[in-house]
């Protein structure tokens, strides 16, 4: 069982996710959770933003919370030049017939001028706001921190789905009727969330209640992938590897790269091993 420690009553404990675009050209998803008394409820309404700076800029509120955690979903450490991290090739072999794994991530496909946004980012937040980058942390005590996580394996566990759901615009094959079924799924899925331990509790306005016409432009995709990263830190943060997994090299301290998800009997390479 994981190691917890005590939760202090009164201390706001915030969880921010981040569906960060690879390139600072596209739109960047961000949901912001306050977690108290056994509920998390939505700050505000999602937002989409585009650079660094402005991201920043929403963290900035948070700057002195004791509990802040950040589910980031973008690699965060890319040492590989080519080919893929430990992280994925895991990711594959727990997820991969639930059609959740993730896509190959190294330099050559992600740099830009030698960069990885990823790395640029969790850089800054701890030079501007003290927010630490580590996937390790101790279930239920204070910290400050980004980690990486991926929303398609969490659906796969929290929503308790065989596959996943094909909202995304790309994707060959995809009807625009299919597609509207499985956005609805997906927000029908984040409702559910408020049966869950932590318990979260959204409102149709958060989840874009709006004329179906309008519904799969890609930052509402933006907008619900952010809820369930922040979710996922949260849930993370609650539960520790008790109900979650570091997907990675604990060997290297996960400097190869690592992934965050919410596991279950079906998917938790600590089950799996024993049974085969």
């Amino acid at each position: 069982m994981a190691n917890r420690a005590t939760i202090t009553p009164d201390a706001p404990i915030i969880a921010i996710g981040i569906d960060l675009a690879w390139q600072t050209t596209h739109q960047t998803g961000i949901a912001v959770l306050q977690f108290s008394g056994g509920m998390a409820l939505l700050r505000s309404d999602p937002l989409c933003v585009q650079t660094n700076d402005q991201i920043l800029e929403v963290l900035l509120p948070f700057a002195q919370t004791e509990t802040l955690l950040i589910g980031i979903d973008a690699p965060l450490a890319v040492p590989n030049q080519t080919g893929r991290r430990p992280a994925e090739a895991q990711i594959a072999k727990s997820f991969g017939r639930f059609e959740a794994g993730a896509h190959p991530a190294n330099r050559s496909l992600l740099a830009r001028d030698g960069k990885i946004r990823g790395e640029t980012l969790t850089e800054a937040m701890h030079r501007d706001h003290r927010i630490s980058h580590t996937p390790i942390l101790t279930a239920r005590a204070p910290t400050r921190q980004s980690f990486e996580v991926y929303p398609h394996p969490a659906q796969v566990v929290l929503f308790g789905l065989e596959k996943t759901l094909k909202y995304k615009q790309r994707g060959a094959g995809r009807t625009r009727a299919e597609r509207i079924m499985a956005f609805e799924a997906y927000r029908a899925g984040l409702r559910s969330l408020r049966d869950m331990e932590p318990a979260l509790t959204l409102h149709d306005t958060q989840l874009m209640a709006i004329d179906p016409a309008k519904l799969l432009i890609k930052s509402n995709e933006d907008q619900l992938d952010a809820i369930m990263c922040a979710y996922i830190a949260l849930y993370y943060w609650y539960w520790g590897t008790e109900k979650c997994y570091i997907f990675g090299d604990p060997t290297d301290d996960y400097a190869s790269g690592y992934i965050i998800a919410p596991v279950d009997s079906r998917t938790d390479p600590r089950t799996l091993s024993t049974s085969m």
